[in-house]
């Protein structure tokens, strides 16, 4: 059964809000009450074309949210330039005597649940593809933490860079060991995925492959695994270590073509399939790799094959 979020709340989820702007120990508990917020501190002025939306597209229709989302502003965001909450999405019938839940931590928390704030206008319908899951018996039962991106998404999203660092740490220091205190959640760390697409797919394979002890799988979609962007290929081929312990998910639109520094992400996802399996990493093990036919570089390819890339990590 699906529960349709208040109005004001739809026509407020994922732009720059604050539920806590006020409260200094709001509970984890609170439900959503929104109202608009202004304490995203910016120090730099940061051209890019991906940022946060602030406006309701309206010709776009949003869908029902299966289950309940919350919103947290609590964190210190230590060394970062734009400070953001996450949002934590609940399956229907969630309690906290329910679990223990594996965690799905997705950058780019904007383009998960909702169309019209999402970047492209299409969502990657995580609460549809997790409920249908759920209800088949297919997949552990899982949480969902998204974290915005902000004007700085490029450099937040690359391990190599000081915001990339920072932005790192802020998950794995801040957000990571919130959730699994105020959270019936698993405490095993092969429960514990990190996922996106694009520069979150770079970001999430960054992530998992330099801390396996935090992360037990991770999710990359369409990932910008480009010399000129990250030296993660060349590492991943000269590495006597592999971190094979951790399952990686990696996956490319049948279209994705598009020629940037003379290198492509077809091309780029199957240079890395190929470099994982020549360090050890063997197919339906720790390794999934899927070539979607006809897939583009956006959200709608990305949310129809969601449900390939939850089945491997955390598949039952």
């Amino acid at each position: 059964m699906k529960k349709l979020l208040p109005l004001a709340l739809l026509l407020s989820l994922f732009t720059n809000i604050s539920l806590f702007a006020n409260n200094k120990n709001p509970s984890s508990d609170t439900i959503l009450i929104f109202k608009p917020y202004k304490n995203i501190i910016k120090k730099e002025h940061i051209k890019t074309t991906e940022v946060i939306k602030e406006e309701k597209k309206s010709n776009v229709k949003d869908d029902e949210i299966i289950g309940t989302i919350r919103f947290l502003d609590l964190f210190n965001c230590k060394n970062m330039i734009y400070k953001r909450g996450i949002f934590v999405w609940l399956p229907e019938r969630y309690t906290k005597d329910s679990g223990p839940y594996s965690v799905i931590y997705f950058h780019d928390a904007q383009n998960l649940f909702l169309p019209s704030k999402s970047f492209s206008g299409y969502d990657w319908k995580v609460d549809e593809t997790i409920t249908r899951l759920r209800k088949d018996k297919l997949i552990k039962p899982c949480i969902v933490v998204g974290i915005p991106n902000s004007p700085a998404r490029d450099k937040e999203l690359n391990y190599e860079t000081t915001d990339g660092k920072a932005y790192s740490d802020f998950i794995i220091k801040e957000v990571m060991p919130f959730i699994k205190k105020q959270y019936p959640v698993s405490k095993h760390k092969e429960d514990h995925i990190i996922a996106g697409s694009s520069m979150g797919g770079l970001m999430s394979f960054q992530m998992a492959y330099y801390n396996p002890r935090k992360f037990g799988g991770a999710i990359c979609m369409s990932s910008a695994f480009h010399r000129k962007i990250s030296n993660i290929l060349k590492e991943v081929n000269e590495t006597k270590t592999p971190p094979i312990n951790v399952k990686f998910y990696i996956d490319s639109g049948e279209l994705e073509t598009e020629k940037q520094d003379n290198e492509d992400i077809l091309s780029l996802y199957r240079e890395m399939v190929q470099a994982l399996k020549s360090k050890g990493f063997r197919e339906n093990i720790n390794l999934k790799s899927y070539l979607q036919k006809r897939g583009h570089h956006n959200e709608k390819s990305w949310a129809e094959r969601l449900d390939k890339a939850l089945l491997f990590v955390i598949g039952k």
